[in-house]
């Protein structure tokens, strides 16, 4: 079987499904099988580096921005604690795809083409994602099984 694994891949740097990503991908790799990943950023760079195959998205900014903007914030976030209580919430998933840029149509729309490109190519059997909503898209348009680690969007 092949697998294609589009990732959440946010520009502020977080591995967040990342790790049971890889956990999933090695037994499958173990059982013989062939797996890809779409993914941009530092993602990629450590994906490539650790072997993998990786196909290219456009990478994400924070909020939208120019990519020279977004790093300004991103920098500046890390230096400043966040103005949350203990045990208090920060929004929920529709507020981390805006902050990280993915809630911008023309986006949206850049990640799928991309990642349709990747299934023309490695021509897998099924999906599978941690987050990425291109992924949900990309299984209505090619009909293809997909697997999560988190809820369906």
């Amino acid at each position: 079987m092949r697998l294609l694994i589009p990732l959440f891949s946010p520009t502020m740097g977080t591995w967040g499904g990342l790790t049971r990503v890889l956990a999933i991908t090695e037994a499958a790799r173990a059982a013989g099988h062939e797996v890809a990943f779409c993914a941009s950023g530092y993602l990629e760079t450590v994906l490539r580096q650790r072997g993998y195959t990786v196909y290219s998205v456009p990478a994400t900014t924070m909020f939208g921005l120019p990519h020279s903007l977004s790093r300004l914030i991103e920098r500046r976030s890390q230096q400043i604690a966040p103005p949350v209580k203990a045990g208090r919430s920060i929004g929920n998933f529709w507020f981390v795809l805006w902050l990280a840029g993915f809630a911008r149509g023309q986006y949206l729309k850049r990640l799928v083409a991309a990642e349709l490109k990747a299934v023309a190519d490695f021509k897998p059997d099924a999906l599978f994602t941690d987050l990425d909503p291109g992924a949900f898209l990309l299984r209505q348009i090619t009909g293809l099984p997909m697997g999560c680690n988190y809820q369906d969007i």
